[in-house]
Formats: structure tokens, sequence, C-alpha cells
């Protein structure tokens, strides 16, 4: 049989596209709770209760631990600062980390689908995508389209035209023509399958951070290995940074890496999907969520199923499947309920009562 080409255009309209500018001097550090031995329990101001607190739980600073005799936690305030929690008692995260800042643990449920960006039969770029970058010699990963032999890259930009042919979904640009700090590229690949011929556009690509920005992150992660983190309380912690830098990509990398070896926790897969949310790629975060629910049932944590409940909400309204929306957002405010959370549940009537209008 002779074979055909799928010509699915995966590149970066930058004219086309806003790209948020990274707030990469004020970047929130987030606080995680890691090490946790015994009987744990955190409290945000906005609960009525405690509850029993997991492994690589983004605190604020407005939130209370309470730590059972012979039990142990440590915080990592900063990416050089981590604090003992006092044990046996109750205490407030300000007393060890002063000087943080309130992060977000909700995902983004309201980043709109590209409809490439979710096509199943496109080798749509998968990282980096939307994207900051630190080496001018990124590797490109793909979605893997069934059925094909090859694909045909292009990368081209300011001064680049680079192409080359692969087996594989994946590829590390290795063009004469240098990438150049705080320029952004696009990416073009093309499959060659049996099956037919099908043209569609994916904005999506990346941007080589400049070089002030690249010495100071760098500096950032240097000083988060030297707090001698291990294991899943690393990887989070240095999936944070990543996404505090919009290097969506390498956070995507290592998040996924981590989880190919086995036994990550709710929070890894949690984490990821909101990153794949981030940027876009809404089926691949709608997996991870998947994953990371069924792990946080399991431990019971409530909280957790909260949040990613909302943010399965947030994916099916986006595609139209407005009673799987209301069904996921119903749920979350269960949870909420259940922890004695009246802000996050009023949020969530005001969604529920959106959806039920459009169903």
């Amino acid at each position: 049989m002779k074979k055909s080409i799928v010509a699915v255009t995966t590149f970066v309209a930058f004219g086309l596209i806003a790209f948020p500018k990274p707030a990469l001097s004020n970047a929130k550090t987030p606080i995680i709770i890691f090490g946790i031995s015994g009987n744990v329990e955190i409290k945000r101001s906005s609960w009525t209760k405690y509850q029993r607190v997991f492994d690589g739980t983004s605190v604020n600073s407005s939130d209370k631990l309470r730590l059972a005799k012979g039990a142990s936690a440590k915080v990592r305030c900063t990416y050089s600062l981590i604090w003992n929690v006092p044990s046996p008692g109750e205490s407030s995260v300000s007393q060890g980390c002063p000087k943080s800042r309130t992060f977000s643990r909700r995902s983004n449920s309201n980043t709109l689908p590209t409809r490439t960006g979710n096509d199943p039969t496109i080798p749509y770029l998968i990282s980096p995508r939307n994207s900051s970058i630190l080496t001018d010699k990124p590797q490109l990963r793909w979605n893997p389209v069934e059925g094909a032999t090859n694909y045909q890259v292009r990368l081209s930009g300011s001064g680049v035209d680079w192409q080359t042919e692969v087996n594989q979904p994946q590829v590390v640009y290795s063009g004469k023509q240098p990438l150049k700090p705080g320029n952004r590229y696009w990416v073009t690949i093309t499959a060659t399958t049996d099956n037919g011929v099908t043209t569609k556009n994916d904005k999506a690509g990346f941007t080589l951070m400049s070089e002030p920005d690249s010495q100071r992150v760098k500096a950032e992660i240097a000083k988060l290995e030297q707090q001698g983190l291990k294991g899943e309380a690393k990887t989070i912690a240095l999936a944070h940074l990543y996404r505090s830098n919009d290097l969506y990509g390498n956070a995507i990398d290592l998040l996924s890496g981590f989880i190919q070896k086995g036994n990550a926790s709710s929070a890894v897969y949690q984490l990821l999907g909101s990153t794949y949310q981030q940027v876009g790629l809404d089926l691949l975060a709608r997996e991870q969520y998947w994953t990371a629910l069924k792990l946080a049932q399991i431990q019971k944590n409530l909280e957790a199923q909260a949040i990613i409940q909302s943010s399965l909400g947030g994916i099916d309204f986006s595609f139209n499947k407005f009673e799987d929306a209301l069904g996921w957002y119903q749920a979350a405010q269960v949870a909420y309920r259940e922890l004695g959370d009246r802000t996050s549940s009023e949020e969530l009537q005001e969604k529920i009562n959106q959806t039920k209008e459009r169903i």
C-alpha cells in the first residue's frame, strides 16, 4: 500500500498568541510539607476542623499544623529554608515560615483547550509547550500517532530553520543555528502513515529564557539541591520551582519521568495533571487527574479529592460536557462541606449554577 502523509501542523503563531511573561523576579515559592511520620494534621484558615495532611501538600502561612506525640514533619519554606515542625502540639506555619507568600492550591480549571492539542490523531507538541526553556538544545516530545512510521520535524524562528526525520515521537534539537535567549520558536510535525491525509493547526511552542533569568533559576535549583530533599519530596519541590518560572516543559518531563519509576503518590499525579492543563493539554490532564483521584480516595484525602474533582469539572465544562461537569462540581462541593470550607463550597455553587444553565 502506498504511504500517505498526515500533514499536521504543530506550530506556534507567536504573532497571534499572547504569551504570559514569567514573573521571574517575583516567582512564588510554594511552601510544602514533607517527611511526615505519625499523626500530622492541618487546618486551613477557611476550615472548621483539622484533617490529616499528606506528603507533598502545599501549605500557607495562615494554616495550622497539629502533631501527635511521636509524630514529625518538615516544611520547605523557601529554596534555602526548611522548618522542623515542633512535636507534639499545634503550630502556625507562620511561626516557621514568617515571610512566606500565599500559594494557590487550586488547579487552573479555566484554561481553554486547543482542539489539536486534544486530538489523539495529531502529533501535537507535548513538551516544551507554551513554556520557557533553559537549554538551547531542547528535547521535543509530541503525541505518538497510531500507525505512524516516521515523523518530519521542523523547528523555525529567528535565524533558525531546522528539519529532521525520526521514527520516534521525540528528538533533540541538533541544528547548527543557535537558539537565541528571549526568542520564541515554533514547531511543525508531520506524521507519515498509511491511513490518509489530515491537515490541522496547533498553536504551541516555547521561548528560550534570557541569560540573567536562566542563571537565577539555576541558582535556585542549586539551593534546593543543598536541602537534602529526596525522592518524591524533591521531585514535587523542583516541579513547583519550574512551574513558578513558566518552565512547564521541565516540570512535565520531571513529573512524568518520576511516575514511570512507579509508586508515585496522588500529589505527583495531581501536579502533572495541573501542569498539562496549564499548557492546554486537557485530555492528558484528565488521565493524570483520574489516577490522582483514585489514590486520594484510598488515602481519604478530602481536600485533594475536592481540588481534583473541581478540575475535572472544569475540563468537562470546556468540552461542553455539562452534565459530567455538574457531577464533578457537586462531588467537590460535598468534600469541601465535609471539610467545613464554606468559602470553597460557595465558589463551587456559582459554578454549579452556571453549569445547570447550560444543561
